[in-house]
């Protein structure tokens, strides 16, 4: 219609990530506030992870995760049942869960206990309706990979050279190969891992002054990568994809500080990149012409 509609559906909420079903409905998950609990003499609300959706017509607001602290950094994916998946960080006990509603029910697993582990989580779903994510090991400042795809879930460290693994996104292409997109801290530069030739292999894809910051990735149906990101040094937004055969990177919008928490999209084979304008204090739009 080329007009919006913009309305509060939650009064309180972060870390937001919003994913369309089958049918067309929204759903989103975030972390936010619950009923108030006693600590000390002081009442405070615990931080929990949550699921709104309008699938009924109207939205509706479920909590998934009543833990204290659980619910940061959430990342949701919708498989082909339209069944929910989430990964996220419990940041009281350090660990990465991850919840889904596939039985019918919400089931929550801690995927990952080993430590301070589960920042920045990302998660993508397969054909098969199993889950991938990746997400940042903060002990030992490594890049980490979770999946479920053989039955019980497998963890495994996909880069530990430097400080690797800040801001990692991930997408499964139409073979079920992994894609991962993430920040290195340690030569500031965008990198790239992928287990398409059967074994993981990482690749350096931009190291044009600090960039990689804020990365987002999408695969196309041809199994090329997209990943938008923010150059710290030049402030701007940038996108590095392999549809052309080798890597290549380009500056998308460089007016202002532009590139600040993106997210990346391909429909009929143009991409839509969605962004932060520190400038100008709006959220942007850019689509390939």
């Amino acid at each position: 219609s080329g007009s919006w509609e913009s309305k509060p559906i939650i009064y309180d909420g972060k870390d937001v990530s919003l994913k369309l079903a089958g049918n067309d409905s929204a759903h989103f998950s975030y972390c936010g506030y619950g009923s108030s609990h006693v600590l000390g003499a002081l009442m405070v609300p615990p931080v929990q992870l949550w699921q709104a959706h309008n699938s009924t017509g109207t939205w509706e607001i479920e909590p998934v995760d009543t833990d204290w602290s659980a619910g940061w950094s959430s990342s949701l994916a919708i498989d082909s049942n339209n069944k929910l998946h989430i990964c996220y960080f419990d940041a009281y006990n350090r660990d990465l869960k991850y919840a889904t509603n596939a039985s019918g029910a919400w089931v929550r697993t801690v995927v990952d206990a080993g430590g301070d582990v589960g920042a920045y989580c990302s998660l993508a779903v397969d054909s098969n309706n199993k889950a991938h994510i990746s997400y940042f090991d903060e002990d030992y400042e490594d890049l980490k990979y979770a999946t479920n795809s053989g039955g019980a879930w497998q963890v495994s460290v996909i880069d530990s050279t430097g400080t690797v693994g800040y801001f990692p996104s991930i997408a499964v292409d139409g073979s079920n190969k992994v894609h991962i997109g993430y920040y290195d801290m340690t030569n500031t530069a965008l990198k790239y891992a992928t287990n398409a030739s059967g074994t993981w292999e990482t690749a350096c894809l931009d190291t044009a002054g600090d960039t990689g910051w804020h990365v987002s990735l999408a695969v196309d149906s041809g199994a090329h990568a997209y990943i938008a990101y923010y150059n710290a040094t030049d402030r701007c937004l940038k996108l590095a994809t392999n549809r052309s055969g080798p890597w290549q990177t380009m500056v998308v919008d460089s007016s202002g500080d532009v590139g600040h928490e993106t997210s990346i999209m391909i429909n009929n084979n143009k991409t839509y990149i969605c962004y932060y304008d520190a400038t100008n204090y709006v959220v942007k739009l850019a689509v390939e012409q």
